[in-house]
């Protein structure tokens, strides 16, 4: 994330030189890397929602063309960059595995669910 650094000028009327001041120097930035956040809770996906094999079958077409959705739009936002800092593309692509990860395995618990029944 870039730093931005704001001049703030302050013309006082006190006949003193205006006075330059970094408005960084004075701030206390928040780090969002700093903050861990827990891995949300992903079995609770298909919470009060009853069991259907044919339904399970379209989410799990459904899943496979949101997750070519997400790629398509992260190598878009990226080219438009210009291919330039991969930082963001590759976060968000952990994002979209992960989520594909978790919602395929809760698709596949489901399935197992409807097939003992």
């Amino acid at each position: 994330m870039a730093a931005c650094l704001v001049i703030v000028f302050r013309n006082g009327r006190s006949g003193r030189e205006p006075t330059y001041v970094v408005a960084s120097e004075r701030s206390h930035p928040y780090q969002l890397g700093a903050v861990d956040k827990p891995v949300p809770d992903s079995s609770r996906l298909y919470e009060d929602i009853p069991i259907d094999r044919e339904l399970l079958e379209l989410d799990k077409r459904a899943l496979t063309e949101a997750y070519h959705a997400q790629l398509l739009n992260l190598w878009a936002v990226w080219l438009k960059g210009q291919a330039g800092d991969p930082q963001y593309f590759t976060n968000g692509l952990k994002i979209a595995r992960r989520a594909y990860k978790q919602a395929s395995e809760q698709i596949a618990k489901r399935e197992a669910e409807a097939k003992s029944k």
